[in-house]
């Protein structure tokens, strides 16, 4: 069997000036930004970060090419924008980072929207009486 090397593992993922996917993405009503996936480097950098929209505003300002934004220019976009102004934007940070199939995707959705939710702590240490539970769980 022959193994990776260092060098296969630490090379781009992709053959763009980032290293990462990049694709369009389209704001509704206004046009098109470019993005770009998120390494699983920066994913975890941004777990630190406690508050919601504050996350958020970096994970778009990292995934961010054209325009680049820093994370207090996405806060004022947010300020600004309806809510499906980031759907797409988001979708494809998230879909390029390699996170777009099944649970990997609702994770990240979750993580995205939530990222105290893995570390959630139900008094009564039951899901059903978890208020942040996905639907699906209600019967559990």
């Amino acid at each position: 069997m022959e193994y990776l090397s260092v060098e296969a593992l630490t090379a781009p993922s992709a053959d763009t000036a980032s290293g990462m996917p990049e694709s369009d993405a389209e704001v509704r009503g206004k046009g098109t930004v470019r993005v770009r996936g998120l390494s699983r480097w920066e994913l975890l950098a941004g777990k630190g970060i406690e508050d919601r929209t504050a996350y958020e505003a970096y994970i778009v300002a990292t995934g961010m090419v054209a325009p680049a934004m820093t994370p207090a220019a996405v806060e004022a976009w947010m300020r600004k924008a309806l809510a499906t102004d980031f759907e797409d934007v988001t979708d494809k940070i998230t879909g390029l980072s390699g996170m777009d199939e099944g649970a990997e995707r609702a994770a990240a959705r979750e993580l995205f929207e939530d990222p105290d939710a893995e570390f959630r702590d139900v008094p009564s240490g039951s899901v059903a009486d978890d208020p942040g539970r996905a639907p699906e769980d209600a019967a559990s």
